[in-house]
């Protein structure tokens, strides 16, 4: 019944297997096996970032302070890549389980790839403007290592702000200065 209220927001609605689907429409067994792995990797996947961000809610509500737990911490370091994974996950579920159709009854993919025009020049200033702007995430890391070296090369200034230079000093975050 859930389905049938998602599919057309009334019980009653009658929902279409792929047996239903004419022959020459329906996708090959190799697309429906790719498209269900990635739909239960993206939603693995989700559930594990859940239990993590459930796992600091519950500590940060009993202790007001982060989980130092190496379990927390490793898997604290493998969300942002295992989140890349889920979200590319869910664009092979968007994008293979929607063959062969761009739209669903009326236009099928093969009739709609273009096979004339300027597809290289956007293609190629499109691959050039994302190589300029990994060119400057690059730089821009080296600069801020650069300056961090230096600083440590240099000594210390204030023992408050040691090992952290572009991040709260120690006194804030002990507690013994105002927040600004």
């Amino acid at each position: 019944m859930g389905a049938s209220i998602l599919a057309g927001e009334s019980p009653g609605t009658r929902i279409l297997g792929l047996e239903e689907i004419p022959d020459e429409y329906r996708p090959s067994d190799r697309l429906v096996n790719v498209v269900h792995l990635a739909f239960d990797v993206m939603v693995s996947i989700g559930f594990l970032l859940l239990g993590l961000s459930l796992w600091w809610g519950l500590a940060w509500w009993r202790r007001r302070r982060m989980p130092a737990s190496r379990w927390f911490l490793r898997g604290t370091a493998v969300s942002g890549l295992l989140a890349v994974i889920a979200m590319e996950a869910g664009w092979i579920v968007t994008e293979v389980g929607r063959q062969p159709w761009i739209v669903v009854g009326h236009m099928l993919t093969r009739d709609a790839v273009a096979t004339e025009g300027n597809l290289w020049l956007f293609y190629g200033a499109t691959v050039a403007l994302y190589a300029a702007l990994a060119a400057g995430t690059v730089l821009a890391l080296r600069l801020l290592r650069r300056r961090w070296a230096a600083e440590d090369a240099g000594g210390p200034e204030d023992d408050d702000t040691a090992g952290v230079p572009y991040g709260p000093s120690r006194a804030r975050m002990d507690g013994r200065e105002d927040d600004p």
